[in-house]
């Protein structure tokens, strides 16, 4: 089964364990992918692959990379309807390179960093609010997919802690 990796990135999410059909895509030619392409205009046929990973973007604050690539946005808000954006036009895409009975899984994740005595919190890097996931939701049911499973998970540790949740879709 050909899986996608939609956002690869420096390739953390399946560590050392990289199956032979694996097709890595990410925007920036820097990280290396196997193919330097956006998610919302995918060059791939209609229905090539058994499963798709979306690891959103995200990054500590509004810069570098995300500043470069989206100027214009400029605040926090205007990131996250960005995210939104790219979503609802990757999903799309998504669907369409996944064959039929296919798996699509995004993970969204929300850290808070602590400061002082953790009664201050601020964002540290965060696609995740409380309205998020159902959006996410939404806008990957437009796209034909049909939700499966949703698990959560939190994690504390040193001065922050951690709010991961993965959406698992099937194409039908």
């Amino acid at each position: 089964m050909k899986i996608l990796d939609a956002t690869s990135g420096f390739r953390v999410f399946l560590k050392n364990r990289v199956p032979r059909d694996l097709v890595c895509v990410d925007i920036r030619a820097s990280v290396k992918p196997d193919i330097v392409a956006d998610d919302r205009f995918l060059p791939f046929r209609n229905d090539v692959f058994g499963a798709v990973y979306f690891d959103p973007p995200h990054k500590h604050g509004y810069g570098g990379f995300h500043k470069e690539r989206y100027s214009g946005f400029g605040s926090y808000n205007n990131m996250r309807a960005l995210f939104l954006r790219l979503f609802l036009r990757g999903s799309r895409e998504f669907t369409r390179v996944l064959a039929d009975n296919g798996i699509f899984v995004t993970k969204l994740t929300k850290v808070t960093q602590f400061q002082g005595d953790g009664s201050n919190s601020r964002h540290h890097y965060s696609i995740l609010e409380a309205q998020m996931d159902s959006r996410f939701v939404e806008y990957a049911q437009a796209a034909g997919l049909r939700l499966v499973a949703r698990n959560e998970r939190s994690s504390e540790g040193m001065s922050r802690t951690a709010r991961v949740v993965w959406l698992t879709f099937k194409k039908s």
